[in-house]
């Protein structure tokens, strides 16, 4: 059995992380998720003091109770292996033992604090910076080996903690996420058929863009802009937005099919799934320079890459070059050479499999 240590199972995609999962899942069908769920109903005291504590301090609590959970799991079954996610990883009830294990560093929270300077709050700063920097530092500490999603986020763990990791990029599933038809998609929205459909996909919030988009909106009346976010917010939307929640991970295909181009203004990303979904789709993408997108600069065969805070007006003059450009472009053909499932697979089951023989 393969342990998955992991804040939320995997029925709740609705972040970077549980895509991630689900894809996991598909490649070690064996694999158990460890989650705080699992660590509430084994009783753990630590559960119950995360939730007593502010939202930003639950983690160091919550990665405690699921070691508890993981140390049941290991005594009652066949472990042969351990995966952990993000923070989740600096608790190792299992450090005596010889029971190979696995990080995945999604990003740097070093990194996104410095990248959003002025958007956070003093205080969301300083836990990115030091707290959450220093849990996913330890979350390194005894393993067989280290994974980041993007070279963007090996080059941050080195700069941020001289720790080596090596690059198994994410991945989209071609297969589910492919192009339909625009009108039956458009249709199913309530989105008008004459009109130019931007579209967002990500939390309500500045880290993310959404004041970019916001001013885009005003600056583009004639435009729809569409929002797909995994919660409700209390930010002001103009008229020519349409948002909408709770969208099933195996619909969004649909969404995505309803677009002329997915707008990404980002501060900073690990490795982007919205991205590759959208291109899966053959829908163009403008997205910041971060994640698997860094080092990339102007227009590229998927789209446009622009600098980090570029504002509503660069965005607005790259939705015209991709609009006008938009025969050019081969978002799908981009997405399938260089993040296919398949490679996801191979390079996972390889690493695994070493693992394994190695510890054997």
């Amino acid at each position: 059995m393969i342990a998955l240590v992991t804040p939320y199972p995997r029925a709740e995609i609705w972040r970077g992380v549980e895509t991630f999962n689900y894809y996991l899942e598909r490649v070690f069908p064996d694999m158990t998720s460890v989650t705080i769920a699992e660590a509430r109903q084994g009783g753990s005291a630590w559960t119950k003091v995360g939730g007593l504590l502010p939202r930003s301090l639950r983690v160091p609590a919550h990665s405690l109770a699921m070691g508890g959970a993981l140390t049941r799991l290991a005594k009652s079954s066949d472990l042969r292996l351990v995966i952990s996610n993000g923070m989740y990883g600096w608790y190792d009830p299992l450090d005596r033992t010889h029971v190979p294990k696995v990080h995945i560093f999604h990003g740097s929270s070093a990194a996104f604090a410095d990248a959003s300077q002025g958007v956070l709050s003093r205080r969301a700063h300083l836990y990115n910076r030091y707290l959450y920097s220093y849990f996913e530092a330890l979350s390194a500490t005894g393993k067989d080996a280290l994974v980041s999603v993007s070279e963007f986020s090996r080059e941050m763990f080195l700069k941020y903690h001289n720790i080596e990791t090596r690059v198994i990029a994410n991945c989209v599933d071609t297969q589910l996420f492919y192009r339909q038809a625009r009108r039956e998609c458009r249709d199913a929205i309530g989105l008008p058929q004459d009109k130019t459909v931007c579209g967002y996909v990500a939390p309500l919030n500045e880290a993310k863009g959404f004041d970019v988009l916001s001013e885009l909106a005003e600056r583009n009346p004639h435009m729809v802009f569409l929002i797909k976010s995994p919660q409700m917010s209390s930010y002001r939307t103009a008229d020519n937005m349409k948002t909408v929640y709770d969208v099933p991970f195996e619909r969004m295909p649909s969404i995505y099919s309803a677009l002329d181009v997915l707008i990404a203004p980002t501060l900073h990303e690990g490795c982007s799934f919205v991205a590759f979904e959208a291109m899966s789709c053959n829908v163009p993408v403008i997205t910041s320079s971060t994640g698997c997108f860094w080092k990339m600069d102007g227009p590229c065969s998927f789209g446009e890459v622009l600098p980090l805070r570029s504002d509503a007006a660069a965005f607005e003059r790259s939705i015209q070059w991709v609009l006008e450009n938009r025969e050019d472009l081969n978002p799908r053909e981009y997405v399938t050479r260089n993040y296919s499932f398949d490679r996801f697979k191979r390079d996972y089951s390889d690493l695994v499999s070493k693992l394994l023989s190695r510890h054997s």
